[in-house]
């Protein structure tokens, strides 16, 4: 490791960067769909906002917390941006965020680089900031993963590199600050880990201030200009969003409380520092469980930097480093689940650079204390080069390992990822395409999975509440019921890794237990009883209704109970609704299917008169009040209706 002068350290030094470029795409790209196994909520949330997008849903800025809804619009926008690109996935989130990380990779050597300018050998550092952040299984993996920390690293490192040019005193240095502010203002879209960037620059901006102070060189006007170019880059791109937070305020600062709720941060504190070098977050979803952020090789250069730069806090790009690095480990520290890596991840890049730091310093300082060992220099300075080869090799192949052996083949990543909901959705949509009925549960008044909500849509799969009724078909067919054992469903079990996955069908259209056709409405709806009771005040009845031809309208039914003989009068009791929901209306049915309505209990009048009484049936369309034409009937009645059955009123 020489020191790197002059055109020819120069384009070293940039093919060396761009070798490491093709490392990060090396470790980002492949397999991206399927290590990390797909899919976190978060990833599918974002791929459903963009198909709702593209399909013409209205844009906005930013989306409220909710229980089921994170508010970052950024990355729904470059998921949106990915699926026109081709990439139709519910993990499509990924594409951007592993394209973020590659960029990183440049952006890290470009940053490091213009931020040390004031320390020797800042190509070197620079250089091995770039080769570490290419491998660091913290920028590693969140470059993997379709969640918006892990486009932050990017956008720092721009914003680093455009202010730290400016600092040359270039009468062009408000565009540097005016391409700053346009970094920082889009980076706003991406959720609030990127406010973090406001203190860093105007910290950066404040030391340059002083600096400039310091050596007497006339700076109030030129400072203005940097801040003017910066503010109004910045407000021009985050206007929309700013209306929005001036009109729900709770947008601004609902995530930051929510997750600082109860949180002990002296112990916070003491757990993110030691995060760099002992035991890091235990969350699969973000590391490997427990691993420190820096290996040991990585971790003894990082001490080094950090005792380099306090050192040598006089210095601009020592006071850079450590403030950079402070500012971005306070989130974590102020809210739960501390080391949590992905509120840690805008300090991945200034560890990389005090690890850097520190080995760059390392080596120099023994490269020095060879000279003195006059007879033997060529043979120590070799053996140095090549230690320091080795340690750099072992660090890179380790890293590697710890993504590519360890976490990738960890037993909790699938359940961090909540991987089951996808396997088994994407299971029941190639049975659905290889002609099977396949028929999952779905609850209204409960938000859906996520990964059923995307993976369903414009497929064969049918989604039935079966608290109203029970689809059965022919051939058999497959039915998921999210209660799992005490679902109404009774069939063979099937092992999809979901308790409650059946295979249930009949032999006909109709099963043979659900009795006897009594009226059959047009196009082709037959109506069947299963079952049917009256006593203790109410009458409970479950019937069937099949169909064999295409429904046209969203029927709904009514049963009414009336005297015997007596027609035209209001009904003494009654039940409406939809056969089988909202969920799976009647337009939605197949022909042969055989829908079982689960029972209706209809309660009767407590001063009913002895007496035979007429349970009536017939079929209506609610926005129209029209009737279904009754085809045939046992006991038909007038206006398309039909008599299922009497009983006596003692």
């Amino acid at each position: 490791m020489t020191s790197m002068t002059g055109r020819g350290s120069r384009r070293a030094s940039a093919w060396l960067a761009a070798l490491a470029t093709l490392a990060g795409t090396a470790l980002r790209l492949p397999g991206l769909l399927t290590l990390p196994p797909p899919a976190w909520v978060d990833e599918i949330w974002f791929a459903v906002k963009a198909r709702e997008f593209a399909q013409g849903a209205p844009l906005v800025a930013h989306f409220g917390y909710t229980p089921t809804a994170g508010g970052n619009t950024g990355l729904i926008y470059l998921t949106l941006l990915a699926n026109l690109l081709g990439v139709q996935s519910i993990a499509a989130a990924r594409f951007p965020v592993a394209i973020a990380g590659i960029i990183s990779v440049p952006l890290a050597y470009a940053a490091v680089r213009a931020a040390v300018r004031d320390v020797p050998r800042r190509r070197e550092i620079a250089l091995a900031a770039a080769w570490i952040t290419a491998f660091l299984p913290i920028s590693l993996i969140a470059s993997r993963v379709g969640m918006e920390p892990g486009l932050l690293p990017a956008a720092l490192l721009f914003v680093v590199w455009q202010i730290a040019l400016s600092w040359r005193g270039s009468v062009r240095a408000w565009v540097h600050w005016g391409a700053a502010g346009l970094a920082a203002g889009l980076a706003q879209y991406n959720g609030p880990h990127a406010r973090l960037l406001l203190p860093l620059i105007a910290y950066l901006w404040l030391d340059g201030w002083l600096a400039r102070r310091a050596s007497k060189i006339s700076n109030f006007k030129f400072q203005i200009s940097n801040l003017t170019a910066l503010g109004l880059a910045m407000l021009i791109v985050t206007l929309p969003l700013l209306m929005t937070f001036i009109q729900h305020p709770d947008y601004l600062t609902g995530r930051a409380l929510s997750v600082a709720e109860g949180v002990s941060q002296p112990d916070n504190a003491l757990r993110v520092i030691g995060a760099f070098n002992f035991a890091g977050d235990i969350n699969a979803r973000q590391n490997l469980p427990s691993a420190p952020m820096l290996d040991p090789i990585l971790s003894v250069g990082f001490v080094a930097g950090l005792v380099w730069s306090v050192w040598n806090a006089r210095r601009a790009s020592a006071r850079l480093l450590l403030a950079w690095l402070i500012l971005m480990i306070i989130p974590s520290a102020l809210t739960a689940e501390a080391p949590h890596f992905g509120r840690m991840i805008g300090a991945a890049v200034p560890a990389a650079a005090l690890a850097a730091m520190g080995w760059v310093a390392i080596y120099h300082w023994l490269a020095e204390r060879a000279e003195n060992f006059s007879n033997f220099k060529f043979q120590i300075s070799n053996l140095l080069a090549a230690g320091v080869g080795l340690m750099i090799i072992a660090s890179l192949s380790w890293n590697t390992f710890q993504v590519f052996g360890l976490w990738a083949n960890h037993p909790d990543l699938a359940e961090a990822f909540t991987a089951k909901s996808v396997r088994v959705g994407q299971e029941l949509v190639r049975r659905a395409v290889a002609g099977e009925a396949v028929y999952v549960e779905r609850r209204l008044e409960t938000p859906d999975l996520l990964a059923f909500e995307y993976l369903f849509a414009g497929t064969a799969v049918r989604r039935v509440d079966f608290r109203e009724c029970l689809p059965v078909t022919s051939p058999p067919a497959t039915y998921l019921a999210l209660t799992g054992d005490k679902s109404p469903i009774s069939g063979q079990r099937v092992d999809l890794g979901w308790q409650g996955v059946y295979t249930l069908g009949g032999a006909n259209a109709i099963p043979a237990d659900d009795g006897l056709v009594v009226a059959t409405f047009d196009p082709g709806i037959a109506v069947a009883i299963r079952s049917r009771s009256s006593a203790a005040g109410k009458v409970v009845i479950a019937l069937s209704l099949s169909v064999s031809a295409p429904v046209g309208r969203d029927w709904s039914h009514f049963i009414h109970v009336q005297p015997s003989g007596v027609d035209g009068q209001p009904p003494l009791a009654q039940a409406d609704g939809q056969p089988c929901g909202a969920i799976y209306p009647m337009t939605q049915w197949h022909n042969g299917e055989a829908i079982r309505i689960n029972p209706v209990e209809i309660a009767l009048p407590a001063d009913l008169r002895p007496g035979s009484v007429d349970v009536v049936f017939g079929l209506y369309d609610p926005a129209t009040g029209e009737r279904a034409a009754l085809l045939s009937a046992d006991r038909p009645l007038p206006d398309n209706r039909a008599i299922l059955f009497s009983f006596d009123v003692p």
